[in-house]
Parts: C-alpha cells; structure tokens; sequence
C-alpha cells in the first residue's frame, strides 16, 4: 500500500510495528530517510533498536464467490441521525453519548456491537499513559502463568472490543493519579459514565473512519493518541493520526523541549 510518491507501508513482524520511514522515523548512518520505496533493507529505528534486514515478502490470493471483486469503498458522513443504546445505529450517527458512532461489528458480541468517539472538544493533550511513581516491573500489567503469555496477552490486547477491559486493567495497576486511562474514565458525557481508552486495533479504526470522511467528521488532530495497549513494560502502543503509522512510545512521555505531547481521545461500547 503506498502512503505517498517516495514511501510505501511496510510491517515489522518482529512486533507489528506499521511504518513508512517519512519524517525522518527511519534513519541510515544517523540520516534520515528521503524515500524508502528503492531500499531493500527497512532503516534503523532507534527506540525499537530492530537491526536494519531485507525486506521480505509473501504473496496471497483470494477465491470464493467473490474472488476478482473490488471492495467496495466507504466514504463515512454525519447522517444527522441520534441512535440509543439499543441501537439501530449507522456509521455516521451520533451515539448515545453524543459522539460519533465509527464501528459496527455486525452483531451483538461480548463487549457490545458499536464503538463511539468522544467529542473533540473532552480530548486531553500531555497526559502521560501512566502513574509515573509505579514500578512497571514489580508491579506489571500482564505476567506468564499457565494460560498464557505476557507476551501473548499483549498481542490480544490490541483486539478491537479489548479497550474497556485493558482501560480496567490499567487502573487496577496504577490506581489513582493523573494518566490517560483514568481521565478517559472520569468522562461524564450526554450523562455516559461508560467512556474508556481505546485498543490499539480500535484506535487504528477511529483514525480510518475519520480520516476516509468527506468533509471531515469531528476530525482529530494530527499528532500521536494514546491506545490503551501495552507494548512492554516501558512503551505503550500508539497512532499518529498525522498517517496512520503505529508507534511504541514511552509510557512516562510528556510534553517538553523535542518532545510532543501525546493526545487522548475516549471512546465507549454499547
């Protein structure tokens, strides 16, 4: 998939990590990458310390009954329309809590059916994603136990309808204080109480649908959110709503000199 003339989207399967290398994210020999579409090895990326490999790829193929079809292309609007919590909702409504309702699963599932954003104007600039006296390591979010992974829990934490659960785990870490997931939580919008800090998965959806909206829906900035998903103990996973490239960040990040500060946007399931 290409993000612009001289970059082209590329995946780190070593984490997931999804990159195009522009603004100087990827560098070579200290420099930043002009274009990364004639490289055949991904550039550097400092935070991560992944080494520079070839890139590789694999081919795939579609069949059934709707093999050689083009999806079909959505271009989301504001409908006017208020839906309630029973719904029906569309993409496009305003949501119970007076947002904007971005996702349908299609049917009632364990977390709810549909995802709402918070307005714009209840976002939170330079909050960092947690309690900054907690000791990540004696008191972590996932541990290794019979069931599964740390490392595992983590990946499945990036799950759309895991938002709410890991907003609930990172407030059972770290307790109070003044952090992103405990804000999304002291939210009381249109007389919702239900809001919390979206998954990685669910974070890339909103970017999706608001930046595929002509004219713009409540559009948001063009900077990093926070996810509430855990990349280790020290980063957290977030996106740039600048393109859509998905980052790890550290988890104690505030705004100062060189350094941006990093957005919060609640959402809700109903």
């Amino acid at each position: 998939t290409e993000n612009s003339a001289r970059y082209a989207w590329y995946q780190m399967f070593q984490d997931s990590t999804q990159f195009t290398d522009e603004n100087s994210v990827g560098q070579v020999d200290g420099v930043g990458v002009k274009l990364n579409k004639n490289r055949i090895r991904n550039a550097k990326h400092g935070q991560s310390g992944f080494p520079m490999l070839l890139y590789r790829l694999f081919a795939m193929r579609a069949f059934g009954a709707t093999a050689g079809e083009r999806p079909g292309i959505s271009t989301p609007v504001l409908t006017g329309n208020t839906c309630s919590d029973a719904g029906p909702c569309a993409l496009g409504d305003y949501g119970p809590g007076g947002g904007v309702v971005f996702f349908d699963a299609g049917s009632q599932r364990a977390w709810g059916r549909y995802l709402e954003a918070a307005p714009s104007v209840t976002e939170a600039v330079g909050l960092p994603w947690k309690r900054l006296t907690v000791n990540d390591r004696s008191k972590p979010m996932y541990v290794n136990n019979s069931r599964r992974t740390a490392k595992l829990a983590r990946v499945w934490a990036k799950e759309i309808g895991m938002g709410r659960a890991n907003t609930r785990r990172i407030l059972q870490v770290y307790g109070r204080g003044d952090y992103a997931a405990r804000y999304t939580t002291s939210l009381i919008v249109n007389g919702k109480d239900d809001w919390f800090l979206p998954s990685q998965d669910e974070l890339t959806l909103l970017y999706t649908f608001m930046h595929k909206a002509v004219p713009p829906i409540d559009p948001l900035k063009q900077s990093f959110y926070w996810s509430s998903s855990e990349y280790d103990f020290d980063n957290t996973w977030t996106v740039n709503f600048k393109d859509g490239q998905m980052f790890d960040r550290l988890k104690f990040t505030v705004p100062k000199p060189g350094v941006k500060a990093i957005r919060v946007r609640a959402i809700r399931a109903f």
